[in-house]
């Protein structure tokens, strides 16, 4: 289920903005230049945003242009504490994964607040389902939420595997007196004596 878009919400122009009007979550024209100079979508179309979830955290629109469709995450309209809703950390974690683990694509970031009011980033859309509050019919039978919800488990477990097999090759070295790496200098202040 998508939140209904308020009249607000996605403008055309900076121009659009009504002096006593709150912040849009998107202007249009910002958003169609910037699409643009990162080449997704179809270039100069209008894109056609729909909003994806519930909006509880940060906002999320399906953004159409041409044949494209692609996926904007941004924060909620402000005020915020500094580190809330930081989407710029998580396009660059969704991009540290890709390759390792099953995550759209991060196609463009967006870390200048005044294209379309706040930062964001646009990302692939992966087909599937949004899980909100109730399962979709093809995940309702028993077996299927274990065969979904086990790849993730065997998958966490093996990486736990791994990095405990590093530990402990890590711990045979040390305890054969092999080489460690070396500790990285500790910087001294200027004007600091050198220990004798």
């Amino acid at each position: 289920m998508a939140v209904p878009v308020a009249p607000d919400d996605i403008v055309a122009t900076r121009g659009d903005i009504a002096p006593d009007a709150r912040e849009p979550l998107v202007i249009l024209d910002a958003l169609t230049a910037f699409l643009d100079a990162h080449g997704v979508g179809e270039p100069g179309s209008t894109p056609e945003l729909t909003p994806i979830g519930d909006g509880h955290s940060n906002v999320t629109f399906a953004v159409r242009r041409g044949d494209t469709e692609v996926v904007l995450r941004r924060p909620p309209r402000g005020p915020l504490p500094p580190s809330a809703h930081d989407v710029l950390r998580e396009a660059r974690v969704i991009g540290a994964l890709d390759g390792r683990a099953r995550v759209p694509k991060v196609l463009a970031v967006g870390d200048d607040p005044e294209v379309i009011g706040a930062p964001f980033y646009v990302m692939a859309k992966v087909e599937g389902d949004v899980l909100v509050d109730t399962l979709p019919e093809h995940l309702s039978p028993e077996a299927e939420r274990r065969r979904v919800g086990g790849g993730a488990h065997r998958r966490a477990r093996r990486a736990a595997r791994r990095r405990l097999a590093r530990r402990r090759a890590r711990g045979l070295r040390q305890a054969r007196g092999l080489p460690r790496a070396p500790a990285a200098p500790v910087p001294r202040p200027v004007g600091a004596q050198q220990d004798a």
